[in-house]
């Protein structure tokens, strides 16, 4: 496409080179710049990508991305041509409607919508997905469950909207995040239903207070970025979102769910007047299922079509998910990775403990190279709510495993002190094991922090790893044969 052709939705302080130049792709990794790319300057807080123009170029880069223009060489494989250079205020506010340009605006081809909030934003969506499935309107899905960022960068994000439109598909649900509305990562992407889960202290510091962090979220009920809102009337944070809304707002709670019925793996309820049968226990998961429920109904899904995908969809993986090998106490996989996430993980599993003196024995870490503040939170949490606690590592990525138990382990010694429970395991493998060497019949073990996932980021790698094949070997080992 024509380098011109991308620009109508940006405003250009200045242009070097030929506008016309073809564009085949856009890229904001130069690693990934091929012959005949565009090429846009990020600026991180590790790295400044317009230090890594020069190698874009290099690689085939004809077109750069700027906030200031770069002094380079000509285009190696076309002597005498220099590499064209579009110069913006800000490259991540152009690299939105650029990238929808490219790939032909592909959110005005579906209903998307996007779930935002601290906690419930995968169940949701995979919810949503599975409700429009079920009623014949096919929807995809972009998230934790199937992406390395909740919220991919804008080309990535708009690449995979292109690509549900190429493959006939009606509909797509979007998990989007604080961080990714900051970073403008959804930027023209057009959203006919807004959902809010709800807020709890997190990313505090990269937004600084609860304040700057709800008002990341709000962004997304904006005029002109979404059709209508869907929010948890239950949450402060959604109560005042509902007071100040200026699109129109459908209002959700836990009431709306009639005679409700919360057993160990299952819900039922009545809602509009139809029966709900959720293979799903606790009362967060109705809170998601009613979040799902009330956006499939604005996009004009009937209510008793609802009700019966509810109904039909099996437990999602890694959320709440049970690992059964005929032990005497239960064993529960659950992707909270957030201090609020994991209380209500805990309270939900003590309901469900079985005989007087039963414990909620937890192993958990947190992950590196996110948001430092959940981990005192998080620890805190559990030695709140649970009475074992196993701190071991999560997904350290490229920080040292110890740094981030010792920081779990203070929030947890905040409000425990010295308790004999609280046990620290940095090898994942043996904390699962050592927590279920500890558990007793009646017991429930919860796992915690990686769910569905199926590796562990380590230094760069992701190296094999799954809670739940870890715990089966574990039970195995201990002589339990499901």
């Amino acid at each position: 496409m024509r380098l011109d052709r991308l620009l109508d939705a940006v405003e250009v302080i200045r242009l070097d080179g030929d506008p016309a130049t073809d564009v085949v792709d856009v890229t904001y990794t130069s690693t990934a710049a091929r012959r005949g790319s565009l090429f846009c300057c990020l600026r991180g807080k590790r790295a400044d990508g317009h230090d890594h123009a020069p190698d874009a170029v290099e690689r085939g880069a004809v077109a750069l991305l700027v906030e200031r223009v770069l002094d380079l060489p000509d285009l190696p494989n076309l002597p005498g041509q220099p590499v064209t250079q579009v110069q913006v205020r800000d490259t991540r506010a152009a690299l939105g409607p650029i990238a929808a340009a490219f790939y032909g605006s592909p959110s005005s081809s579906l209903d998307v919508v996007g779930i935002t909030g601290t906690n419930g934003k995968s169940t949701t969506a995979m919810l949503v997905q599975s409700i429009l499935d079920h009623t014949g309107r096919r929807c995809g899905l972009i998230g934790t469950m199937n992406s390395a960022r909740t919220t991919p960068e804008a080309p990535d994000l708009q690449a995979r909207l292109a690509a549900f439109v190429e493959d006939g598909m009606n509909a797509a649900a979007l998990e989007v995040s604080s961080v990714g509305l900051e970073q403008r990562r959804v930027d023209a992407v057009h959203f006919a239903v807004a959902v809010f889960t709800n807020l709890s202290p997190d990313e505090l510091a990269i937004h600084g207070s609860m304040d700057a962090y709800f008002a990341a979220k709000a962004t997304l009920f904006e005029p002109g970025r979404a059709e209508v809102g869907v929010v948890n009337a239950d949450d402060e944070w959604g109560a005042q979102l509902l007071a100040s809304a200026r699109i129109p707002m459908r209002a959700f709670s836990l009431a709306d769910a009639v005679d409700l019925d919360v057993s160990r793996a299952t819900s039922t309820f009545t809602w509009r007047g139809a029966r709900v049968h959720l293979r799903m226990g606790a009362a967060y998961n109705v809170m998601n299922a009613l979040a799902a429920a009330t956006a499939a109904a604005e996009l004009g899904v009937d209510v008793a079509a609802i009700a019966g995908a509810l109904s039909s969809i099996a437990a999602l993986p890694g959320h709440g998910e049970d690992v059964d090998a005929g032990q005497p106490f239960r064993v529960v996989v659950d992707y909270a990775h957030t201090a609020a996430a994991l209380a209500a993980v805990l309270d939900a599993c003590r309901a469900q403990t079985d005989g007087e003196g039963a414990r909620v024995i937890v192993v958990f870490g947190s992950g590196g190279d996110r948001d430092a503040s959940r981990r005192a939170l998080m620890g805190d949490a559990a030695a709140r709510h649970a009475d074992v606690v196993v701190v071991t590592s999560d997904n350290p990525r490229n920080e040292p495993p110890m740094a981030i138990v010792d920081a779990i382990v203070e929030g947890a010694k905040a409000h425990a002190g010295d308790r004999s429970d609280l046990r620290v395991e940095v090898d994942r493998r043996a904390a699962i094991e050592l927590a279920l060497r500890e558990a007793k019949p009646g017991d429930v073990v919860v796992v915690a922090g990686k769910g569905h996932e199926r590796g562990q980021e380590v230094a760069g790698e992701t190296l094999p790893f799954d809670d739940r094949e870890v715990a089966l070997t574990v039970l195995a080992a201990l002589g339990y044969h499901s």
